[in-house]
């Protein structure tokens, strides 16, 4: 089965290329008939939980998203730092699989690690408190109960300053590589990673591999997946 890697599109306005560009690229998914699709953190600059600001701003992605999910492909949603608890909305949807934090994914035979990457920096204390605050169970219920309007409002400042990280730098490389070298001493040989914006893939001894999706900013890059052989590419459309 042929597998369809990408993340960090940061979709906001509809009139974005990257909005547009994204819009197309799942619906060739869907046309080509692509067995298993995996968005890796950060496809949304803001969505959390059920919210309807959300849904509503971002519905032509939202109805490709469905309709790739009802064809019969498999969609896999790894939460990034700035789409999460997405369960209260795909989580009961035939076709969705949630993925709250990072994890294994079977490939066939294929053993692989997928995370968006924002947990790689662990000296980044200001994030990780960030993180942990907008994480924990009391905002998971906060969602719920605030107005839609309000926490797409407070959200959207929090994302601003989220962008303004540890990200998108080329020093990051050499963390996700030794994250990545950690993971393949575990067993693994296929390590998926985003949050960084610089597109990498990267083969060691063994038949292992470490990639980096790039972003939908400015690269458009995504992997694909089949059995042993894993290509980094550029959406050209």
């Amino acid at each position: 089965m042929k597998t369809i890697f990408f993340s960090d599109a940061h979709l906001r306005e509809r009139e974005d290329l990257s909005f547009k560009k994204v819009e197309r690229f799942l619906r060739k998914l869907k046309k080509e008939r692509v067995g298993r699709v995996c968005i890796v953190g950060d496809l949304f600059d803001l969505w959390v939980g059920n919210n309807g600001v959300a849904i509503e701003s971002y519905r032509p992605i939202v109805d490709a998203l469905e309709s790739l999910a009802a064809s019969g492909c498999l969609v896999h949603y790894f939460e990034g730092n700035h789409d999460f608890f997405l369960g209260d909305y795909f989580g009961g949807m035939p076709g969705f699989v949630i993925h709250p934090r990072p994890g294994p994914l079977e490939l066939e035979g294929i053993k692989a690690f997928v995370t968006h990457g924002d947990e790689i920096n662990r000296t980044d204390y200001k994030y990780r408190a960030l993180k942990a605050l907008l994480r924990n169970p009391l905002t998971h219920l906060l969602s719920r109960i605030v107005p839609d309007a309000a926490v797409w409002k407070i959200g959207g400042s929090l994302s601003g300053r989220s962008r303004g990280g540890w990200y998108h730098v080329t020093d990051s490389a050499p963390a996700f590589r030794s994250f990545a070298r950690d993971r393949f001493r575990e067993g693994y040989e296929l390590v998926v990673c985003g949050h960084s914006h610089v597109p990498e893939l990267a083969q060691e001894p063994g038949g292992k591999t470490y990639v980096n999706l790039g972003d939908w900013m400015t690269h458009f890059t995504y992997v694909e997946q089949e059995g042993k052989r894993v290509r980094l590419l550029r959406f050209e459309d």
